[in-house]
């Protein structure tokens, strides 16, 4: 009677243990993608109640809008984004991209573009719409957060 492991039991043992890692290692990159949009998500969400709170004190005197692109966004005081003023604030964005940048705000005209601009002492809007961010690499992971007229942010 042999008490031992055969040549294969062990390439059997050995596959499923292998089978189970790489079920492990996706299942892990998944969630750090989830993680990663929602985190971001949370981020912009607090970016455009920032903007919205600046907008209804009136800080500088000013509106206050959140400019997208693909990879960053920006925080910025008056009626337009101006790439060139020193009071912008710019935040990077890892790990996820904003999904069509230009056309996340209906510009009052028919159109849409990359910029939402909360007003002066209201914290109305007069082009609502939707930023819609995924993980790089895996586009179903994805949240949505919503700006309505009224200046209502949602996610």
């Amino acid at each position: 009677m042999n008490k031992g492991f055969t040549a294969i039991e062990l390439i059997i043992t050995l596959a499923l243990f292998g089978i189970l890692v790489v079920m492990g290692i996706n299942s892990y990159n998944q969630w750090q993608k989830q993680v990663a949009v929602t985190n971001a998500g949370q981020e912009i969400k607090s970016t455009l109640v920032r903007a919205q709170q600046m907008a209804v004190s009136a800080a500088q005197g000013e509106s206050w809008g959140v400019h997208f692109e693909a990879d960053k966004y920006i925080i910025f005081p008056g009626g337009l984004y101006d790439l060139s003023n020193p009071d912008n604030k710019i935040f990077q964005l890892r790990g996820v991209v904003v999904l069509d940048p230009n056309l996340s705000f209906a510009t009052g005209a028919g159109g849409y573009q990359s910029d939402v601009i909360f007003q002066k002492l209201t914290g109305q809007t007069n082009n609502p719409g939707v930023v819609t961010i995924v993980a790089e690499n895996n586009p179903a992971v994805t949240k949505i957060i919503s700006v309505s007229a009224t200046g209502v942010i949602e996610q």
